[in-house]
């Protein structure tokens, strides 16, 4: 709440550079002048959205009290906060990352599904939802199903190749017998031949 005094003192200081005391004088224009002000300075968009809601809720109140008759905050446009982007691993990172899985089954597993995921950019959930039936190793690419049900095709480099190759010829046929290999198989299967969950990846 301190917050909220806080911004209803800086816009009154605002208003009184331009000699506006009343409330009722204050206008659409000069609050939005009031944010662009802030905006110059660098505020945070988090920061500026929050203002704009404490604006809100001040003229919310003194319209509620009968001290402006129309509300000037009224259609007043809250900065987008955004999006923070994802912190994305060094090259370095990814390397020691990769270097992490043995030669055991699981471990030819663990690495070929790390290089796939680095390679193809695929979601988890696309990649453990993957089947024998949508990659294609000869041709370098794999069809995911996405969002909404959607597909797509991403093409796979020489590094992931190699790795799901070792791990579907030497890695796999210790946990699945290959009597029960077909079209559905999923790709990145635990020891009882099922879809590997994404929680268990993660």
């Amino acid at each position: 709440m301190a917050s909220y005094g806080t911004d209803a003192r800086q816009l009154a200081g605002f208003c009184a550079d331009f000699e506006i005391v009343d409330p009722a004088e204050v206008t659409g224009l000069v609050l939005r002048r009031f944010l662009a002000e802030l905006g110059r300075h660098d505020y945070a968009r988090g920061s500026l959205a929050r203002k704009a809601s404490s604006i809100r809720g001040l003229f919310a109140v003194l319209a509620a009290r009968g001290m402006v008759d129309d509300d000037p905050s009224t259609g007043m446009a809250t900065p987008q906060t955004g999006r923070s982007l994802p912190r994305v691993l060094r090259t370095d990172e990814v390397e020691r990352l990769l270097a992490v899985p043995d030669d055991t089954p699981a471990g030819l597993r663990d690495r070929a599904l790390l290089e796939f995921l680095y390679a193809s950019g695929a979601r988890l959930s696309e990649a453990t939802g993957l089947v024998d039936a949508a990659l294609d190793l000869d041709a370098g690419a794999a069809r995911l199903r996405g969002k909404g049900d959607r597909e797509r095709i991403v093409p796979l480099g020489e590094p992931v190749r190699v790795a799901l190759a070792r791990w579907l010829h030497a890695g796999r046929p210790a946990f699945v017998d290959g009597l029960r290999l077909g079209a559905d198989m999923p790709v990145f299967c635990d020891q009882q031949g099922r879809p590997l969950q994404p929680r268990t990846v993660r």
